[in-house]
């Protein structure tokens, strides 16, 4: 017995540690965090790591030897900034005016690649619009969705776009697959217009334009609802062309299902629950079968302390996320201001980071674990006044529990309230499992009697 609990104990820390493990994983090797509102790597600084940054303004004009991963209002790559891994940015505005020497993925509402931006290979993006003008180069492919797209400078790979306008003048080295809306797709002013500190949005028209300079030095496939002049020149390979046609739509109401359709519908759902928890079930019976057997004896010896803590833990719990997410914001809000960034990004990590974990475990207890104790127990006595021998199969209990379960939570009207009872027992029954095994009781001095 010494053994299996030994083992139990080392399944739960193992499981706690891979879990706070996943949750702090980032990339091997160092990194900076920066924050404030506003944070400037001027020209010729060299930060040595990844930069992680969060702020409202957001300039990089010297060397990031690592990854840059950037989150703000306007974040700009300036003429002299080096990012020799990869740059991953969101904000209003993302601007690229120096290098990124590998991929770029960037979404925001303008995103521009300007002056000499060159990026070394792939540009993934999403937002309003996405610019690049005559002196930019691209040295993978681009994938770019969004309202607006206008490229021109020199693209050595493929691009595949999609947009309610598109408009190309520049060399694109391989093939162009295009997705593209009508002539009226496309506002006819900019929405960014009267949003403070956003840079000018140029306005282009809906559908596919082809400029005086395009190259495209491989094949073009385009979609859209009308055909666009693409001159022959323009395109070394073939051009194909594949009308979108409107979707008319039924504004009238849709039929109502049939009761067969109903009850299969039911039928479906309720077979997608139990061969899930029998999945999950079984594996952790598989695994962890002492666990089971301690989790279900607290029940059956103290079933109405089992309920009570339950009841007051799952109510509790939203009470607890909330406490935490509010000292989290205000000490995280309170180093800001004392201009300790470090500090704030750290609190605010392991608030995030502990948020996420207790819900993680939240929803795996109230989604399975509940159940799968509830389920055994009904199983197993039953079995006892049934069938003894198949009792003694930590299997075979379970298996008749999770069916009687998904039965009777399958009765409408009813099955709600019998899925919340097994989730108040079944949280009470861990809690106290927890409080037993795990959390030594205080041993008093015994005091020897004087003479």
């Amino acid at each position: 017995m010494e053994n299996k609990k030994r083992n139990l104990y080392i399944f739960a820390c193992a499981f706690v540690l891979g879990i706070f493990a996943l949750s702090f994983a980032i990339p091997a090797g160092a990194f900076e965090f920066k924050g404030g509102d506003v944070v400037v790597v001027a020209s010729g600084e060299v930060i040595e790591d990844d930069l992680y940054v969060g702020a409202a303004t957001v300039e990089i004009n010297g060397t990031i030897k690592g990854d840059l991963v950037a989150f703000g209002s306007n974040i700009t790559i300036g003429s002299d900034g080096v990012i020799e891994e990869d740059l991953i940015a969101a904000g209003q505005s993302v601007v690229i005016n120096g290098e990124v020497m590998d991929d770029a993925r960037i979404a925001g509402a303008v995103l521009t690649l300007g002056g000499q931006g060159k990026v070394g290979d792939d540009l993934v993006g999403a937002g309003y619009s996405l610019e690049t003008n005559s002196t930019t180069q691209i040295g993978g492919d681009l994938l770019f969705t969004g309202a607006q797209t206008m490229l021109e400078g020199n693209i050595k790979g493929n691009i595949k776009v999609s947009s309610g306008g598109v408009e190309i003048n520049g060399q694109i080295a391989g093939d162009a697959e295009i997705e593209v809306g009508a002539p009226g797709d496309v506002a006819p002013f900019s929405p960014f217009q009267f949003i403070p500190n956003m840079p000018a949005v140029p306005v282009i028209a809906g559908g596919l334009t082809i400029g005086p300079d395009t190259v495209i030095e491989g094949d073009m496939v385009y979609k859209s609802p009308e055909e666009a002049d693409v001159p022959s020149w323009a395109v070394s390979g073939e051009v194909d062309f594949e009308e979108i046609e409107a979707v008319e739509v039924d504004e009238g109401r849709e039929p109502e299902p049939t009761t067969g359709e109903l009850v299969w519908k039911w039928f479906l759902r309720n077979l997608r629950r139990l061969i899930s928890l029998l999945i999950v079930g079984l594996l952790v019976a598989w695994l962890l079968p002492d666990f089971i057997e301690q989790a279900t004896a607290q029940l059956q010896a103290k079933p109405w302390p089992s309920l009570g803590w339950g009841v007051l833990f799952y109510f509790g719990f939203y009470f607890l996320v909330m406490v935490i997410l509010v000292l989290t914001t205000i000490l995280t809000v309170l180093f800001g201001v004392l201009t300790l960034a470090g500090v704030a990004w750290l609190i605010f990590g392991i608030g995030i980071v502990t948020i996420i974990n207790l819900i993680l475990a939240f929803v795996i207890a109230t989604a399975f674990l509940t159940k799968i104790i509830i389920s055994y127990l009904v199983g197993r006595l039953i079995l006892e006044r049934l069938k003894p021998e198949w009792a003694l199969s930590i299997f075979w209990s379970f298996i008749l529990g999770v069916i009687i379960f998904v039965v009777l939570t399958a009765i409408p009207y009813v099955g709600w309230i019998v899925n919340l009872a097994v989730i108040f027992f079944g949280l009470g029954a861990l809690l106290l499992l927890v409080k037993d095994r795990f959390i030594k009781p205080e041993v008093s001095e015994v005091k020897k009697p004087t003479k």
